[in-house]
């Protein structure tokens, strides 16, 4: 397969490496001693989620949400299928997805799910919509 670029370079392996182990830090202190349900957003988050999931020092149980859509559209009609295979009721939720663009997947897929608290991380980050809780990477 080889190490083709598809486009331009938005990070380099040292900034994911050191984004990630950012992103960690920050979980690691807030959830320590924790049990945590980490959603990925698939496709995007799967591969910074198996960066993250291996640095953090609590229980992780893992689920994911899909929701296809085209990068760079703001205008995601696209279906967010959840499934919700862990109940998240009264637990802390961190949702993980590569960018954040406008928000809406984590607003639209998480709304009313009675979690106690929904914690949001990206290695890049678009915009910053409100009504969210963010770990962010120094990264972005």
């Amino acid at each position: 397969m080889g190490n083709k670029q598809l486009g331009k370079l938005v990070l380099s392996e040292a900034q994911i490496k050191d984004g990630v182990k950012e992103v960690a830090r920050q979980l690691n202190e807030k959830f320590q001693g924790s049990s945590v349900v980490v959603i990925t957003v698939v496709p995007g988050g799967i591969l910074f989620t198996a960066d993250l999931v291996r640095e953090l020092l609590f229980n992780v149980s893992m689920d994911y949400i899909s929701c296809p859509h085209i990068p760079g559209s703001r205008d995601n009609n696209s279906p967010i299928a959840y499934h919700q295979n862990i109940n998240i009721k009264g637990k802390h939720v961190i949702v993980i997805d590569d960018a954040i663009e406008s928000g809406g997947t984590m607003k639209v897929s998480l709304r009313q799910r009675s979690s106690t608290s929904i914690f949001c991380s990206d290695l890049i980050r678009v915009t910053h919509p409100s009504g969210l809780n963010y770990v962010k990477s120094r990264a972005t």
